[in-house]
């Protein structure tokens, strides 16, 4: 940034703090029939992602276009419900990668050769940037549906169907 002071002569006055166990929970969008959760009530997320007020805002916003119905016409809520739990499993993919992320461990080999192969090729490359930037879900009707196989053991994560995509050692989703 132009204009900035410069830090050459700051001193660090605390420890540098940090945390690898921040509780990262999911909760049914839909507990009970009665019941919907928003927010960190269903879904709470590594502070330093900056998601969290997003997602409940998209969340609600979910919930209302979902419920409006049964609301207003009288419609079963029921079915207003189900269609928020679809709705709310886009952000499955996303809070998947970033509890992964949190941990603090290295890359998963199934991230390194995603990874890797965003860097040759330039459609998975707009794609992982959509999905890193939350403008899609991982992808659509694929997160945490199949397992990834590779040199023979299996590994269930809901980046399957898109690192599959990505690297030609990678074997075929099971449903």
């Amino acid at each position: 940034m132009p204009d900035t002071p410069g830090l050459d002569g700051a001193t660090r006055v605390s420890k540098v703090i940090g945390s690898i166990d921040y509780p990262l929970i999911t909760r049914a969008a839909v507990p009970r029939p009665d019941v919907a959760l928003i927010g960190d009530a269903a879904l709470t997320s590594d502070p330093a992602q900056g998601v969290g007020c997003g997602w409940a805002f998209q969340s609600a916003e979910w919930l209302v276009d979902a419920v409006a119905p049964a609301l207003v016409d009288g419609a079963p809520l029921a079915s207003g419900l189900r269609r928020y739990a679809r709705a709310r499993s886009a952000l499955r993919g996303h809070q998947w990668t970033i509890a992964e992320t949190a941990k603090g461990g290295p890359l998963t080999v199934v991230d390194r050769l995603m990874l890797g192969s965003a860097v040759l090729d330039s459609g998975l490359a707009a794609h992982a940037a959509a999905f890193v930037n939350r403008t899609i879900p991982l992808v659509p009707g694929a997160v945490g549906d199949g397992a990834c196989r590779l040199g023979g053991c299996a590994r269930m994560a809901p980046t399957c169907a898109f690192t599959r995509l990505a690297h030609p050692l990678l074997e075929t989703c099971s449903a």
